[in-house]
C-alpha cells in the first residue's frame, strides 16, 4: 500500500515547501507593492519597477533557504533542523507579516488623505 515513508525525500520536500514557496511570494508580492506605492515620490507610472529585483532576489534566497532547510529535514534527518526550522520560519513569517501591517496601514493613510483631497466626490449623506 501507499505511505508516506515509501516516498523518495525529494518528493516529501517539494510536498513541504511548495505550499509554502507559494504563500511566501504571494505575500511578499504584495508587500512589495505596497512598499513601491508609500515610497513613490516621483509619482512613477510603475513604482515596483524600482523594488523588482530586491523583491525577486529576497524571495529566491528566503524561498532556496527554505527549500534547503526542508531538505535536511527530511533527508538528512536532523532533530535539530525541527527548531532551527521552526525559529528561522517564525521569523521570516513574522517580518513579512509585520511588513505587510506597516505598508498596509501607510498605503490605507494615503488613499484616505488622497480622498480627502478630491473635490468632485459625491458626498453620501
Amino acid at each position: 500500500g501507499f505511505s508516506a515513508g515509501n516516498l523518495d525525500a525529494g518528493v516529501v520536500t517539494a510536498i513541504a515547501a511548495f505550499p509554502y514557496t507559494v504563500s511566501y511570494t504571494a505575500f511578499t508580492y504584495v508587500a512589495f507593492q505596497w512598499i513601491a506605492i508609500v515610497h513613490n515620490a516621483r509619482m512613477l507610472r510603475n513604482p515596483f519597477e524600482r523594488f523588482k529585483w530586491v523583491y525577486v532576489g529576497a524571495n529566491l534566497a528566503i524561498v532556496l533557504l527554505a527549500w534547503i532547510c526542508f531538505g535536511i529535514f527530511v533527508g538528512a534527518e536532523v532533530a535539530e533542523m525541527e527548531q532551527v526550522g521552526s525559529v528561522l520560519f517564525g521569523v521570516i513569517t513574522s517580518s513579512v507579516a509585520l511588513t505587510l501591517l506597516f505598508y498596509g496601514t501607510k498605503v490605507s493613510l494615503m488613499m484616505r488623505t488622497l480622498g480627502g483631497k478630491n473635490k468632485n466626490k459625491k458626498k453620501l449623506d
